[in-house]
């Protein structure tokens, strides 16, 4: 009682006494705070800090500091009586004694202030980045175990800190310096050297999710340092790109083992990740009051965006490391297995996951480890996956089929490769100019009118507007391939590019000009497949003509996946795939042979082109295909399906045709 009557009789004496100047105003505040934790009675001891002047004067003297840096080119009175007194250094060992309570936040918001505000170079000073060091080695320390209420003060310190290194990387080395000489030392004590990313992930997973977020912002400014000593450090002298795929592969495992185990609103949310890419997930919306299962399926895939994003901002040197641990901890060790399992509820949960990791992942090394883990012939994971394509269980057949899409859609030469360019290991028989017109008219009018569930099929009813569809995708197909060609340079062995792009062999201009035809990676390399891969490519492409001759007979979700597996693989620019695809052992007969039993069936269906209209007019509403899809047991919706579906595919397939057979519709715009 009696230290606060002094100290508002000591503010009343301040105000009536003559005006100081800033220096003497920067001396009597950092006196006051000095003063209060040496010389305070018992009973101002146990207050805490936010009840006492302190933060005030603290603020102060950033105040002061602000107002004089704009005064002065140079370093002024009060900064030079900061540096010369070693101010921060005393402040950081009031602040690591904590007493009273509350002197670490203060002195965290004190050291945060002057980072984020004061504009001159500061860091060079033994006396400034020294004491910032022991003050992230705090944040290190304290996080390391559980939450404490300085975690907010501790990541907006580590992100101002961050800040400064992005302003100038140069003043990384002051927490990246060499292994010490002489005697050995503690793997602890190395680690001390840069524990900035080391103590923003340690907040990551935070369940403040304000905290957390910074964090993450803040992780991922550090993974992006491009200095090699960076880089350096962080992969050698620390364990982030470790702990990062080992907390993926936790929040994996947290998952529901089964798709049966978990509740409708789970399934429902994975099945929008699959579909699309989504935006960056903020953790406020993974964490919101959901049940425990969607809960966790949001925070594993807020998890893989934020390892995606650190593989795609960080470092070259960074980015290989982190790849190599999420394929060691992540892949192999916990998604594999399950992958592997025979139960269906798993499968179906399993490759829907996959599904949804391949259509989010942006980072090249990232989607190389995941096609590397499907389409590699040695775990023996491909020929399982092409296996349940065809499974007595429509559900895994389905589910299946879409992780394949997938992996094709990724556009890598590893997956195209694999799944369907390897078969095609000698020079094969291009297809002649023009080639490709014929093949879309007679794409066009292979379905009978009397079968047609809306206008006419013909090629010049429809061919503007799906022509400007079908540029568009062969257009992004060779922006996707010439692309990744540069960007994929990713390591184990073998690599999954060449230092020469994958330059997309078109259908040829005229006869004498051909294109030289890309087939795989080892053809490209000079090489030959191995059997295996050679194998996998050909039981991929009679798997989907054994799929396309079943399609009045399969449900519709499946024909719709189906029928873009097949787009896809036309849309893969190589000659002989073309060639084969058109050819007589190709789709073409196939689809020939399904229109003639969509004859002969219609013949036997009351006022059929009525219900091809009606049952169109259904799929077009929203969310129709999806209710009708797995659930309808009738023989006649299903068919009908199945020719409205087959129409638009023979469309599809047409309009590509065009494009690949006219170079003059593929230049690029």
């Amino acid at each position: 009682m009696w230290g606060r009557f002094t100290s508002a009789l000591r503010t009343a004496a301040e105000a009536l006494a003559p005006t100081r100047t800033p220096l003497e105003d920067f001396k009597h505040s950092w006196q006051s705070v000095t003063d209060f934790v040496m010389l305070a009675n018992p009973e101002d001891r146990e207050l805490n800090v936010e009840n006492t002047h302190i933060p005030a004067h603290l603020t102060l003297m950033v105040e002061i500091l602000q107002k004089e840096e704009e005064e002065y080119e140079n370093a002024g009175p009060c900064m030079e009586h900061l540096l010369r007194h070693n101010i921060l250094k005393t402040a950081v060992t009031l602040g690591q004694s904590d007493h009273p309570a509350g002197m670490m936040r203060a002195i965290l918001r004190f050291c945060t202030q002057l980072l984020a505000n004061i504009v001159q170079p500061l860091m060079p000073h033994v006396g400034v980045h020294a004491p910032i060091q022991r003050l992230v080695f705090a944040c290190w320390q304290r996080n390391a175990g559980k939450p404490s209420p300085e975690d907010l003060e501790f990541v907006n310190f580590l992100c101002a800190v961050c800040g400064k290194l992005v302003d100038d990387p140069s003043l990384a080395m002051f927490f990246t310096t060499g292994k010490a000489s002489g005697p050995p030392v503690a793997k602890e004590r190395v680690l001390t050297q840069f524990l900035l990313p080391s103590a923003l992930l340690s907040l990551c997973r935070h369940p403040d999710t304000t905290i957390a977020q910074r964090a993450r912002e803040g992780l991922l400014v550090c993974l992006g340092l491009q200095p090699a000593l960076v880089a350096q450090a962080i992969v050698e002298d620390t364990f982030v790109c470790e702990n990062m795929a080992g907390s993926l592969a936790e929040f994996f495992l947290a998952l529901p083992p089964r798709i049966e185990e978990a509740t409708p609103a789970f399934a429902q949310t994975l099945a929008a990740w699959m579909s699309e890419r989504q935006a960056r997930l903020g953790l406020e919306h993974a964490r919101s009051g959901r049940s425990p299962d969607v809960q966790a399926l949001l925070e594993f895939l807020a998890w893989f965006q934020l390892c995606d994003e650190a593989a795609t901002r960080a470092n070259a040197l960074v980015q290989s490391s982190l790849a190599t641990c999420i394929k060691e901890k992540f892949l192999e060790a916990s998604l594999r297995p399950r992958l592997a399992q025979p139960l269906e509820a798993t499968v179906v949960l399993c490759s829907n996951l996959l599904t949804a990791c391949l259509t989010q992942a942006l980072a090249p090394p990232l989607v190389f480890g995941l096609v590397r883990l499907c389409v590699d012939p040695e775990p023996a994971i491909a020929p399982l996956l092409l296996a349940r394509c065809d499974d007595v269980s429509d559900e895994i057949s389905l589910v299946t089929m879409r992780l394949l899409l997938a992996l094709l859609s990724t556009r890598t030469e590893q997956a195209c490769s694999a799944l369907a360019l390897a078969h095609f290991t000698s020079p094969a028989t291009e297809l002649p100019s023009g080639s490709g017109l014929t093949l879309a008219e007679k794409l066009s009018t292979l379905l009978p009118a009397g079968l047609h569930s809306a206008e006419s099929a013909a090629l010049d009813l429809y061919l503007d507007t799906a022509i400007s569809q079908a540029q568009q995708w062969v257009r992004g197909a060779r922006r996707w391939t010439g692309a990744a060609s540069s960007q994929l340079q990713c390591p184990p062995e073998p690599p999954l590019r060449t230092d020469t792009p994958w330059t997309p062999a078109l259908l040829p201009r005229t006869p004498t000009t051909a294109t030289t035809t890309t087939t795989s990676t080892a053809a490209h390399a000079g090489e030959t497949p191995s059997p295996s891969a050679s194998t996998l490519s050909r039981d991929m492409l009679a798997l989907m003509l054994r799929r396309l001759r079943r399609v009045g007979e399969q449900p519709h979700a499946l024909n719709l996946v189906l029928t873009s597996l097949l787009t896809e693989l036309f849309l893969i620019p190589s000659n002989p795939l073309h060639a084969f695809l058109a050819g007589p052992d190709g789709f073409v007969p196939v689809l020939e042979q399904v229109v003639g039993e969509f004859q002969g069936k219609s013949a036997r269906v009351a006022d059929c082109a009525s219900q091809l209209i009606a049952t169109r007019a259904h799929l077009n509403q929203p969310l129709a295909g999806a209710s009708l899809s797995m659930t309808s047991s009738s023989a006649l919706p299903r068919f009908l399906r199945a020719v409205v579906l087959t129409e638009e595919f023979l469309k599809e397939l047409a309009a590509v045709a065009a494009v690949w057979g006219n170079p003059s519709l593929v230049v690029d715009e």
